[in-house]
């Protein structure tokens, strides 16, 4: 009866190294897979079935060895296996009692992870709305002219990358701005470089740096506007009305109307 219960045992749990029979002792090394996503260590438990003298007629000994799981889970676990083994004295009962905890223990772990998991993402949610809390500040800047503009371009790129903020680079007929919106501090740091880095060359083909950029405007905005610049964006346009447009669908029709309806008359004078 004994062998007929350890095939089927490892019939069930037939994953290299899942199940161990020596001699009375049975070991179950239960992995628990589906949920590296929560975890980035495999949940795992070791399982010990010894069984002892007049068994079925008396309950096998069980131990169970867990990192992921605390003592008093543990001591609850094994007083369900007694009380689930009760049931079955007198038949054969290794088969059952392994899916028991097979079962019991993954439902375990999906319940401590179903938790971490709510933790994790009420911490994201904390952090996105201490950052959308946080001040932000939208500064225009209009660039007189771009010698080498792939060049120009990706340095641009990357410092908006490295420092997290938003905003666009709109190209206009022959007016060039950069509208970015972030932290104070970050603004202040792209600012910085692109007034100490050669981004451009001059007209003997020499590197160069910015030196004729203005500022056009830096002033507070609110969080929804922020939201709506996600990312940053290079925009070719052909007229104006293209840049009201892009200004209307971002809520910042008062900067358009403030500081670039102005570039347009000088243009035009």
């Amino acid at each position: 009866m004994i062998n007929e219960e350890y095939e089927a045992l490892l019939s069930i749990f037939c994953l290299p190294g899942e199940c161990e029979l020596l001699s009375s002792n049975i070991t179950l090394h239960l992995r628990f897979d589906s949920m590296n996503a929560v975890k980035r260590d495999t949940p795992s438990a070791t399982v010990n079935i010894q069984l002892v003298p007049g068994y079925p007629l008396k309950l096998p000994e069980l131990s169970i060895i867990s990192q992921d799981i605390n003592k008093e889970c543990i001591t609850s676990l094994k007083m369900e296996a007694a009380q689930f083994c009760t049931d079955l004295i007198g038949q054969p009962m290794l088969v059952s009692l392994a899916i028991f905890l097979r079962d019991k223990i993954e439902c375990l772990f999906k319940e401590m992870f179903e938790k971490i998991k709510c933790e994790q993402e009420s911490s994201s949610q904390m952090k996105t709305t201490q950052t959308l809390c946080s001040e932000k500040i939208l500064c225009l800047i209009r660039i007189d002219h771009m010698r080498s503009k792939s060049k120009y371009c990706k340095f641009i790129d990357r410092w908006v990358t490295d420092l997290a903020l938003h905003g666009c680079l709109i190209f206009c007929n022959k007016l060039i701005l950069i509208l970015l919106i972030g932290e104070k501090e970050q603004i202040s740091g792209f600012m910085v470089r692109l007034k100490t880095t050669n981004v451009d060359v001059d007209s003997t083909g020499h590197p160069c740096k910015e030196r004729m950029l203005t500022v056009l405007c830096e002033e507070s905005i609110e969080a929804q506007i922020y939201l709506r610049l996600e990312g940053f964006s290079h925009y070719n346009l052909e007229k104006y009305a293209d840049i009201k447009e892009l200004f209307s669908h971002a809520g910042l029709v008062g900067i358009y109307d403030n500081y670039i309806v102005t570039l347009h008359k000088q243009w035009y004078q």
